[in-house]
């Protein structure tokens, strides 16, 4: 999956462990606009229950509750 691989090769890159240390994608130098969104690849969010590639858990949230940094988790 392209979000997956796009993320393993830029924490790779980074030094950053992708599955314990939270990120968001300007800390990876990617851009969320083009896969989406994030949110759509997100584990209990609203846009991914049309997505059966859910790799994402999002961990750290804006004041008006929107996921701001993640985790990998497949």
């Amino acid at each position: 999956m392209k979000i997956r691989d796009d993320i393993l090769k830029a924490t790779g890159v980074k030094k950053i462990n992708p599955y314990k240390t939270p990120f968001k994608a300007s800390d990876l130098g990617l851009r969320a606009s083009d896969y989406g969104s994030f949110s759509d690849y997100c584990e209990d969010t609203e846009s991914s229950k049309y997505n059966p590639n859910v790799v994402l858990r999002p961990v750290e949230f804006t004041a008006n509750g929107k996921p701001l940094r993640y985790i990998l988790i497949k």
